[in-house]
């Protein structure tokens, strides 16, 4: 996936945790898109050499967040 694709993939996220209304179907699909790109986002991420360390901060900070939305989302949906 390219790295445009990969930013791209984080979107939902926004129009996800701006919803009135929050299935445990959702936040399952969330965590599961989580799963299947972050590790090899973080993967390039933290092994491309042309990226700063405050791009390579940002960047891991993004997934950070992202995780740590899911997780209150899941919270939320238990």
């Amino acid at each position: 996936m390219s790295r445009k694709g990969m930013l791209l993939a984080l979107f939902p996220l926004v129009t996800f945790t701006s919803c009135a209304t929050i299935s445990p179907e959702m936040v399952k699909a969330e965590r599961t898109s989580y799963n299947a790109i972050a590790p090899d986002y973080l993967k390039y991420v933290n092994s491309d050499a042309t990226l700063s360390i405050d791009q390579k901060v940002s960047r891991n900070s993004l997934v950070q967040s992202w995780d740590a939305q899911i997780k209150k989302l899941e919270d939320k949906v238990k």
